[in-house]
């Protein structure tokens, strides 16, 4: 298992998602979706990696739907002076994603495992090879530790968890929310270091001790 220290930072956005799970054991997965479910955190489970590839692209990441309710709302809106574009957001637009069904199954953290077809490794390349980019979690034995250490020392993925130690489920669950929240904290990094730029008084956003009264 993994052990990391956490860094206590503000996450400004943040907003109901989806955790996605994939394994082609069934038992396995059937009994961690139930976890899931009874520690009241949205899932989606897939024994098929390309199903789960497929749902994820009809629910893209928040920061995708963001983007665009600001890149529509941005067309010929150039500033005269200066040729650049005013961020400008469509309101219309983002009330509609806002209550858009697909926008609570968006993926932001993704639990598979390394020992399937395609493998782990093949199914996180070929969603990254979409523009897909939740956080990952990567389930292995023993026999594929060395491997999944690689894997995170070159940011293929985020943490790995061994599969058969005995606490894993409360492990996947605390992991989880880790995960959750750093990808939270890191979608929200541009907009508190634009704010810490405008205001000195907003700069307590980037201290630990403000975020740690939050969380």
């Amino acid at each position: 298992m993994e052990i990391t220290i956490r860094q206590q930072k503000l996450a400004l956005c943040f907003c109901p998602t989806s955790i996605y799970i994939v394994d082609d054991e069934y038992n396995f997965l059937q009994q961690l979706h139930t976890v899931m479910q009874d520690s009241d955190k949205p899932c989606l489970a897939f024994q098929h990696p390309m199903d789960a590839i497929e749902a994820m692209e009809k629910s893209p990441e928040p920061s995708h739907w963001l983007l665009n309710c600001i890149q529509k709302s941005s067309q010929d809106l150039s500033d005269n002076t200066t040729g650049e574009q005013p961020i400008n957001i469509n309101v219309s637009e983002l009330y509609s994603q806002i209550y858009s069904d697909t926008r609570f199954n968006a993926p932001t953290v993704l639990v598979s495992d390394y020992n399937m077809q395609p493998s782990g490794v093949e199914f996180i390349h070929k969603l990254y090879a979409k523009d897909i980019y939740p956080h990952n979690i990567l389930l292995t034995g023993h026999a594929g530790k060395q491997q999944a250490i690689h894997l995170l020392e070159t940011g293929t993925i985020h943490r790995y968890l061994v599969k058969d130690s005995s606490d894993l489920f409360d492990t996947i669950l605390q992991a989880i929310k880790e995960e959750q929240l750093k990808y939270f904290q890191n979608a929200s990094k541009s907009t508190i270091q634009a704010l810490s730029k405008e205001s000195a008084d907003a700069k307590c956003l980037l201290a630990p001790a403000f975020a740690e009264q939050f969380y």
